[in-house]
């Protein structure tokens, strides 16, 4: 690039990148420095809004001889084309309460408060900027009051503010009611007191199915009577809570790939993916005669193979706790797919 200098970039990847630009400038007696985050180009859009916006406001320096706080607004056309904007001030001290003017931008421009007339001194306001291409804008704060006032710059909000669908929220983890809840332990290796430290306040007893068909146990408070002390990661456990309650809990490693199955009943922390009951069964080679899969509402819903008319649990999701009941004289196992 040539000295002197001013336009605007696009940067493509074949991977996902962040991108951080800084700029600085040395002129007489000044300094300044300032960084922004590069703006994805799937949220440009046809209209940005700027909530902030200054000409000559504010304090004027310890002697009264500066000009203040002062903002400027660059825009630049998505494609690196020409655009038709229109820039829309806002603010109290305006006619009507309102302002604008249009131009022409080609690739990129910028647009200083401080140099428009359109904009009495001591302005405070917002700005709304359209155009008939898609555009992102970026705006700047500075200051002289001090010298070596750190510059702000940011980016201006349009309606495409996430690239793509906004995230969802956070999960809060494995909601528990009142009564007996099915659950899989998701955690590491740990003392039960630890595993379960969220729901400890409302958990009256926690049962674990064992190959041989009996159960551990452990209840808050009776050492004596307890013969669990540690879960395990991906096990399947039967707690039953005297209130509402959510375990907070991500996996902690890989979850398992295949399940050992005895004859008889095995309790299982399904880890396929979120299936058709039908689907999520495809890897079990063995015989078995029903899963269970214990509802919120206290009620068993189950999938018996090949029979669909007297099956009520339609599907899986990753990370149930089921029971089946296996047939097979050797055991079978059970494979989730990927």
């Amino acid at each position: 690039m040539p000295d002197g200098f001013e336009g605007s970039a696009v940067i493509e990847a074949d991977q996902p990148v962040a991108v951080v630009a800084t700029m600085d400038s040395a002129l007489a007696e000044t300094s300044t420095y300032a960084a922004f985050t590069g703006i994805p180009g799937s949220v440009a859009a046809d209209t940005s809004w700027v909530p902030v916006i200054y000409k000559n406001a504010g304090f004027k320096g310890p002697d009264g001889d500066a000009s203040g706080w002062n903002s400027w607004l660059r825009v630049q056309v998505a494609d690196g084309g020409t655009a038709d904007v229109r820039i829309t001030y806002h603010g109290d001290a305006l006619v009507g309460g309102s302002i604008s003017f249009s131009g022409t931008v080609e690739s990129a421009l910028t647009f200083y408060q401080s140099e428009d007339p359109l904009l009495p001194d001591d302005f405070e306001g917002a700005a709304v900027v359209t155009s008939d291409q898609p555009i992102v804008v970026i705006s700047g704060l500075t200051s002289d009051a001090y010298q070596g006032d750190t510059d702000a710059i940011f980016a201006a909000f349009g309606p495409n503010l996430f690239p793509g669908e906004p995230p969802p929220n956070p999960q809060p983890g494995t909601s528990l009611v009142p009564g007996w809840n099915s659950v899989c332990y998701l955690g590491p290796d740990q003392a039960i007191e630890v595993a379960l430290a969220d729901v400890l306040q409302g958990a009256q007893a926690v049962y674990s199915l064992r190959p041989a068909q009996g159960f551990l146990r452990w209840f808050p408070e009776r050492p004596e009577l307890s013969t669990i002390s540690t879960l395990n990661s991906f096990e399947s456990l039967f707690i039953l809570m005297d209130r509402s309650n959510s375990l907070l809990q991500e996996p902690s490693g890989v979850p398992p790939t295949i399940a050992q199955l005895v004859q008889g009943w095995n309790s299982v922390c399904y880890s396929g993916p979120t299936q058709a009951a039908q689907s999520a069964t495809d890897g079990i080679p063995g015989e078995y005669g029903v899963i269970y899969a214990l509802a919120p509402n206290q009620t068993w819903q189950r999938f018996v193979p090949g029979r669909p008319e007297i099956s009520n649990l339609a599907s899986m999701e990753q990370f149930d706790s089921v029971l089946i009941l296996v047939t097979e004289g050797n055991g079978t196992q059970w494979v989730f797919s990927p």
